[in-house]
């Protein structure tokens, strides 16, 4: 009897096996339909199962080998059912895509993620508008409009244009252009609820409700553990930003910034080396020169005086000591390449100096000083474990959505962020992002994107393009914006990049994609690139619609950077005061000296009523005369006696000069010279 039971139930188990592989196998399926569905059940608890395994369900960045080999395996078993097409010679083919190799008729399934000036929807938008609905209204089943679901519609921006006119190009039979309003149920078992469009396309298109997704999608780790790919069509660079203020005010400390290119050490040495040279000459000069007069020479100190002002003007004209003897040519030679040196130094460093004072500054210039300032940066989670500083992990602020990434760096939730090249453009350039925000505070996810946790927060549209009051509140473009409030594009104008050769951060923007087509789809998009038709689009769909709004009075108008394309701003008055003050003192200075040397003669006027300098007139035979304060009558008799004098000699001079040359034209005596012969 134990035998007999064991027979048939192993019998049972062989009967039941083999009903399984039968149902399996094609010629064994009772309809094409039902083995399909059995086959899709399988595969899709395979797929449950890898995503348990890499902890998808309880968090969508997990990640696992065993889970990614059975993922593998699911995605393998998925596309071996999938229908296939003709091989084509060239897969950025036109007209290739009607049909399936058994004749019946291809059927494409996209997701659109509108983004402005990337993925544009411009007849849905004027729509929306009209119905009273947000912007992005076509993302919620509730207020999207018909105008969502037409292919047509989505060739606005820098990626939909070019995209739809692919997926025209390849001919599919049938295209149905879908939105995040399209979403299943399904889809909210491996991510939450309000997780942004971009993961959850990812996850549609991995449960196999989906095809492709168009959109400025980010090709990150453990998105690419889970789909495919299509080539790159660019790659978005991120950045580390900051607030940043414009100088202060001018204050009186100002005037002595002209000295700021040099630290007071070495501007003490710099009056050491004028004493040094100074002491030299004086010492090594024996002969009176136009430096040292007679009664300056050595060992009188007046002529160390005359040394060390003669030095010191040196470093504003250059070398000014006369030279005659080779032991000075040598102490001249040494201080003239200091003056070189140490002059343009100063002239460089003062440039930079002001250059930077007139534009903007921040307090972190890097990742590190994140760390050793205890400052928070916030980021998005796909960046995560991009963020490789030491130390920085303690202070990351995530936030769901990169959008709101600048809100709470506004807020003070955070002292700097992480954002890629488009949003850069959009939030800070042309400030003309449209994004979500949570502004309840208490609900969990305050000051994220997309959603609010609790039925009774509030989400919150902002448009940056409109005005924006404090509490968050978007003024219509044909109201009044109050002086309490941000005018439109002026809300993110003090954010500037802070650029930090340490990290390299960039990601690649790609579509993710199902196997079966991603080869068409990849093709044309390395097609495109080559033909410069994407960047072509990139800068009239993209880079045109957002010009720099930034005025010049703020840190963002006024740095020159590789995103803003800036202008440097010419140094003004307060940049130059101490050059101004200082050069005027000293001016101001000599000119009350001469005055005082003019007073203590007696502030007597020159001879004749003018006002100039003592003069000299002296000659052979002619007494000293002189004037400055020798103004009497006497004088100035002495004076025209003179040069009455000296009148009476040149003429004299002129006439025995003007007979000599007659003489020697006439040979003598008044007579031409005698003819001589010829030999």
């Amino acid at each position: 009897k134990t035998k007999m039971m064991g027979r048939i139930l192993r019998l049972f188990f062989f009967l039941v096996c083999l009903n399984i592989c039968a149902s399996l196998h094609p010629a064994a399926r009772g309809t094409a339909t039902r083995g399909a569905t059995f086959r899709e059940r399988v595969d899709k608890i395979a797929r449950h199962t890898a995503a348990k395994e890499r902890g998808i369900l309880s968090g969508y960045w997990g990640n696992g080998v065993v889970g990614a080999r059975r993922l593998a395996n699911a995605t393998n078993a998925t596309s071996a059912l999938a229908k296939t097409l003709p091989v084509p010679d060239n897969y950025a083919c036109e007209n290739c895509m009607g049909t399936y190799t058994d004749g019946s008729s291809v059927s494409l399934r996209v997701i659109f993620l509108q983004n402005r000036h990337t993925v544009d929807n411009t007849a849905a938008a004027a729509a929306l508008a009209a119905a009273g609905a947000p912007p992005n209204g076509c993302d919620d089943p509730a207020t999207a409009v018909p105008e969502c679901f037409v292919l047509d519609n989505w060739e606005g921006g820098w990626i939909g244009a070019p995209v739809v006119a692919v997926l025209k190009k390849l001919g599919a039979g049938t295209v149905h252009a879908l939105t995040p309003a399209n979403f299943t149920d399904e889809v909210y078992t491996y991510v939450p609820r309000g997780t942004n469009g971009y993961t959850t396309c990812v996850q549609e298109l991995y449960l196999g409700n989906v095809d492709l997704c168009v959109g400025s999608f980010w090709e990150t780790a453990p998105r690419r553990d889970q789909v495919l790919f299509t080539s790159p069509l660019d790659i978005n660079v991120f950045k580390l930003v900051t607030k940043a203020t414009i100088a202060e005010d001018f204050k009186a400390k100002n005037l002595v910034d002209v000295f700021a290119p040099f630290t007071w050490t070495v501007w003490g040495l710099v009056l050491v080396m004028f004493a040094l040279c100074a002491v030299l000459m004086w010492v090594t000069t024996h002969q009176s020169t136009d430096d040292f007069d007679e009664e300056e020479l050595f060992p009188h100190p007046v002529g160390l005086v005359k040394g060390f002002w003669t030095s010191a003007m040196g470093y504003f004209a250059g070398n000014q000591f006369v030279v005659d003897r080779w032991s000075t040519r040598l102490i001249v030679l040494g201080f003239s390449f200091f003056l070189y040196i140490s002059g343009a130094s100063y002239t460089a460093n003062l440039a930079s100096f002001m250059v930077l004072k007139a534009g903007a500054s921040t307090g972190i210039n890097s990742f590190r000083d994140v760390v050793s300032q205890n400052k928070k940066l916030c980021i998005p989670p796909e960046l995560e474990g991009m963020m490789l500083e030491p130390g920085i992990d303690t202070q990351l602020v995530i936030r769901n959505s990169i959008d709101v990434l600048l809100e709470n760096l506004n807020s003070g939730d955070c002292d700097a962020a992480v954002i890629g090249k488009l949003e850069f453009y959009k939030h800070v350039i042309a400030e003309s992002a449209v994004y979500s925000m949570c502004v309840t505070e208490g609900d969990f996810n305050y000051m994220g994107g997309y959603f609010c946790g609790g039925a009774d927060s509030t989400l919150l549209q902002i448009d940056l393009s409109k005005c924006i009051c404090p509490d968050n509140s978007v003024l219509d473009s044909d109201e009044e914006c109050p002086s309490t409030c941000t005018p439109p594009n002026m809300r993110n104008c003090d954010i500037v990049d802070v650029p930090d050769d340490s990290w390299d951060g960039s990601i690649n923007f790609a579509f993710p994609v199902r196997g079966w087509i991603e080869p068409y789809i990849s093709a044309w998009i390395v097609k495109l690139k080559q033909s410069g038709e994407l960047t072509a689009a990139y800068n009239e769909e993209f880079v045109a619609n957002n010009p720099k709004m930034c005025p010049s009075d703020t840190p963002q108008g006024s740095e020159s950077s590789d995103a803003g394309g800036g202008d440097a701003e010419a140094l003004d008055v307060d940049a130059m005061a101490g050059t101004f003050f200082f050069s005027g003192a000293f001016m101001v200075l000599g000119t009350l000296l001469h005055f005082a040397q003019f007073c203590m003669r007696g502030c007597k006027p020159s001879p004749r009523g003018g006002k100039g300098e003592e003069f000299e007139v002296t000659g052979p035979g002619m007494d000293e005369v002189g004037g400055g304060g020798k103004d009497s009558p006497a004088r100035a008799d002495a004076l025209s006696a003179a040069l009455e004098k000296k009148i009476d000699d040149l003429q004299h001079q002129v006439s025995l000069l003007s007979s000599r040359l007659e003489a020697s034209n006439t040979g003598g005596g008044g007579h031409p010279p005698p003819k001589r012969n010829s030999p």
